[in-house]
């Protein structure tokens, strides 16, 4: 079907989103928006800073592409744990990858280039 299946539930205005695993990819602009606006709103309800690997966490956690980084931020939330510095980074390095910001991939002009850092 494409980017994201819907599913309607019981209620009629209720659509869940079923998202395929290629989604962050893929993204329309207008998803894409509506997405980042509720990572960035969960993020400063939780006062996480809005670092790049940050937002990539909670974009992700957005979305729900993944059960088990949603499953750890809601246990972390439910039991009111600050998103201090060491959690920000473990649940970016077990749930989102291993990569820094500056390791990480881009698409640029629709083609994937790794960034490379710049000699001083």
């Amino acid at each position: 079907m494409g980017l994201c299946d819907r599913t309607t539930t019981t209620s009629p205005r209720e659509i869940i989103l079923i998202v395929t695993r290629d989604v962050l990819d893929e993204v329309d602009f207008e998803f894409a928006v509506e997405v980042a606006e509720k990572a960035m709103g969960a993020m400063a309800q939780q006062r996480v800073p809005p670092t790049p690997n940050n937002f990539h966490t909670w974009f992700k956690y957005t979305v729900g592409t993944s059960a088990d980084l949603n499953r750890a931020i809601n246990i972390l939330t439910g039991n009111k744990r600050k998103f201090d510095t060491n959690t920000n980074r473990d649940l970016f390095s077990t749930y989102v990858g291993s990569h820094t910001v500056d390791e990480a991939d881009f698409i640029i002009d629709g083609r994937r280039t790794q960034n490379r850092k710049r000699a001083a």
